[in-house]
């Protein structure tokens, strides 16, 4: 019982634990990279807001003269000091700007759907993996409206390493932590189960001394909880018992004294007819040296047949 009952404690409370380590860890995680990434989207909308206040100047779209060619290059170059990847994208997809290298190798951006939603609603966001840079990337874009009845998107993204590293640094320092923990929350739950699988093999074996009449107290303990509790209405219990066995132990001999020294024969005979008791009267009266043993039957000690129909017939009723 003893080891059954100490691990299954002790397992419980590692399980539940671990459980909770995991819980905090999974929920941390997701916090601080819910965090980053709302942190993230503010600093594009405040660098879309700079950007929306001091537009490209363009003459015509979607052909461009040399000098507007230059001209957005430079706003481009401006933009990008604040550590942001920026692109200036036409209603139909074509890339006219880029702050990565080679701007005319990019795809066709009509259907990222920060376009779309920039195009449809005036702003629009997104998550995703760039293909053109092969970087996980926050994208924010704006829609921009140009001389001429003409418009134009303007795009601004934040790699996503950062928040990557930031998590695998925090996920080593919460395991580690977590590790930590465990191991001392561990070996607590390990004492506090072996010292209370020991409390109950204590009364385990204090019943089975009560069941063999030894009804010794068992000794008290300070730790004020439920086990103690049970452990002192245990010994009341055992005191009580041997109090009333006492009492019946003496009335029993003191009826056995009355009994035995009376003149006449007297016999106890239960519904079996088994003699219970008889005194040595009742012996010298069947002309025995002994009284009877209890528990035998009647027909055995006694052979005269009166008797044994009196006694059957007082049984009887």
């Amino acid at each position: 019982m003893r080891p059954n009952l100490f691990w299954k404690l002790a397992l419980t409370f590692l399980a539940l634990l671990l459980g909770v380590l995991v819980a905090v860890d999974f929920f941390a995680e997701r916090a601080l990279r819910t965090d980053y990434e709302r942190t993230g989207f503010n600093q594009l909308i405040a660098i879309a807001r700079v950007a929306q206040a001091r537009p490209p100047q363009l003459s015509q779209l979607p052909v461009l003269r040399p000098e507007d060619i230059a001209s957005l290059r430079v706003w481009v170059e401006q933009m990008a000091v604040s550590g942001a990847h920026v692109t200036v994208i036409t209603r139909d997809g074509l890339v006219l700007a880029d702050s990565q290298p080679d701007p005319q190798a990019s795809e066709n951006h009509a259907g990222r759907p920060e376009i779309r939603d920039a195009l449809a609603k005036g702003d629009g966001r997104s998550i995703r993996h760039s293909v053109t840079i092969n970087r996980d990337l926050l994208y924010y874009a704006v829609r921009q409206n140009m001389p001429g009845g003409s418009l134009i998107v303007l795009r601004f993204a934040l790699p996503l390493e950062t928040v990557d590293e930031v998590l695998s640094s925090f996920r080593r320092s919460l395991w580690l932590a977590s590790f930590v923990i465990l191991l001392l929350a561990g070996a607590a739950s390990l004492l506090i189960s072996r010292s209370f699988s020991d409390r109950v093999d204590r009364l385990k074996e204090f019943s089975r001394r009560v069941a063999e009449g030894d009804f010794g107290p068992l000794p008290a303990d300070s730790s004020g909880d439920a086990l103690e509790a049970l452990a002192a209405s245990l010994n009341q219990t055992a005191a009580r018992l041997d109090r009333t066995i006492r009492t019946l132990t003496e009335e029993r001999n003191l009826s056995s004294a009355i009994l035995a020294s009376m003149l006449e024969g007297v016999a106890v005979v239960n519904a079996s007819e088994r003699l219970l008791f008889a005194n040595q009267s009742f012996a010298e009266i069947l002309e025995l040296d002994v009284p009877p043993q209890s528990g035998r039957a009647l027909v055995e000690v006694v052979r005269q047949t009166e008797l044994i129909e009196a006694v059957r017939k007082v049984l009887a009723g």
